[in-house]
């Protein structure tokens, strides 16, 4: 039983390890309260600039409930 749990895990890994995680942006809640919450865990260059840039090139100061942020 072990090596079937351990394959399904090592499948749902590689299915799920390109995709980028996204959020859904709260009322009150900023890029780097997002940031903080996930960027450690989650974003592949640990680095708040890469995380704006990638999110908001052009307006890095606005952002607005209900908008998706993504993790790459």
């Amino acid at each position: 039983m072990w090596k079937i749990c351990q394959h399904t895990f090592s499948t749902m890994m590689q299915t799920f390890h390109d995709a980028p995680y996204v959020h859904m942006v709260k009322e009150r809640e900023s890029l780097w309260s997002i940031y903080k919450k996930y960027g450690a865990e989650i974003s592949a260059p640990d680095s708040f600039a890469y995380f704006i840039e990638y999110n908001c090139p052009e307006h890095p100061d606005l952002i607005y409930p209900g908008q998706m942020i993504q993790f790459p």
